[in-house]
């Protein structure tokens, strides 16, 4: 697969907002939650963080 036919899955009512999670537990518990599907797969998961976060 290149990068152009790379899939991003995102919250889009939760972009540009901070705080939006209780705690890094809770925002684990989503981000699993959105990586379910491919539990059983050979998906590569490649977590992208904005620049301001690196």
């Amino acid at each position: 697969m290149t990068i152009r036919e790379a899939q991003i899955h995102d919250l889009p009512e939760l972009r540009e907002l901070t705080g939006v999670f209780e705690d890094r537990i809770e925002a684990g518990k989503v981000l699993a939650k959105m990586l379910e599907k491919w539990r059983e797969s050979n998906a590569i998961i490649w977590p992208f963080l904005p620049v301001e976060c690196r």
